[in-house]
């Protein structure tokens, strides 16, 4: 499994936001994440600021920070792929579904 920094790093590359960005993003202090860059899981209030500035699942998140495991989850497989694995169609798509559930009943 993935340590909890480097799950965050990754979704801070694919954004190509540094840990400031994330701390503005989140509203949270940037001496929070220093703290897990140098080995600290975060807290239940942070990791759901953390996943709703990077618009992933929480469960998804408290998963990655092990705060549950994916049992307790009820998750049976994360899989995590980056924008840059995906095909445009597939990430088109994806696009369309998000901006579907922002605005519910535009483009009906």
């Amino acid at each position: 499994m993935v340590g909890w920094w480097e799950w965050v790093q990754r979704h801070l590359d694919e954004r190509g936001w540094t840990p400031s960005d994330l701390a503005r993003h989140a509203k949270i202090n940037r001496s929070i994440i220093g703290r897990w860059r140098d080995g600290a899981q975060p807290e239940v209030r942070t990791a759901r600021a953390l996943a709703v500035a990077l618009g992933r699942p929480v469960l998804e998140v408290l998963v990655a920070a092990e705060l549950l495991t994916p049992e307790e989850a009820g998750v049976t497989d994360i899989t995590v792929i980056s924008v840059a694995q995906m095909s445009d169609g597939e990430l088109l798509a994806e696009l369309a579904e998000r901006l579907q559930r922002t605005r519910p009943g535009q483009g009906e």
